[in-house]
């Protein structure tokens, strides 16, 4: 029932694009959607597939037991999310999702990058404190949020739209 608490159960819900590209409007401060900001938001949609396409054969590798799987009378402060969660514990995919989009978003936006990748860093603080991470799954989920990025950075596809979506979001925040 903490601030912080309340927070991390919100958090739960930052697996969804639309969901996560919200929160980072309201960090940034311009809504960042296919209307206002076509071209950022198609620079973040391009981030998901190499994110998904990276956790899902981590998560199934790994096969790690969630904290409430393992520690039964421990509950997660969502106990709602359960049956939607992946067995697979580590690495953290709504961290390595939040780290991404944070990592994307502060290279366009480079006078807000404090700001905008303490937002992506607590999404990810919420999943062990939540409760259905460990706090290990969420340095794994942040490093390959790390390493997703810096593949998406050689791709000259992502690398046009971030010039695209720089601009744009200059233009929007005259």
């Amino acid at each position: 029932n903490t601030p912080r608490g309340k927070r991390a159960a919100a958090d739960a819900d930052m697996n969804k694009f639309k969901a996560l590209v919200g929160r980072f409007s309201e960090t940034t401060g311009v809504a960042i959607t296919p209307e206002n900001t076509p071209d950022t938001y198609r620079l973040l949609e391009m981030t998901w597939p190499s994110i998904v396409k990276t956790m899902k054969p981590a998560k199934e590798k790994f096969g790690r037991s969630r904290p409430f799987v393992t520690h039964t009378d421990d509950r997660t402060c969502r106990p709602d999310t359960y049956k939607k969660l992946s067995p697979g514990s580590y690495p953290s995919g709504h961290t390595m999702r939040s780290w991404t989009v944070a990592l994307t978003l502060a290279s366009v936006m480079p006078d807000m990058s404090e700001k905008i990748l303490k937002e992506g860093y607590d999404i990810g603080e919420s999943r062990w404190i939540c409760g259905p991470h460990w706090k290990s799954d969420v340095e794994a989920g942040r490093t390959l949020g790390a390493s997703v990025y810096a593949r998406l950075m050689g791709d000259p596809a992502i690398v046009t739209q971030m010039a695209r979506a720089k601009s744009e979001l200059a233009a929007k925040r005259k």
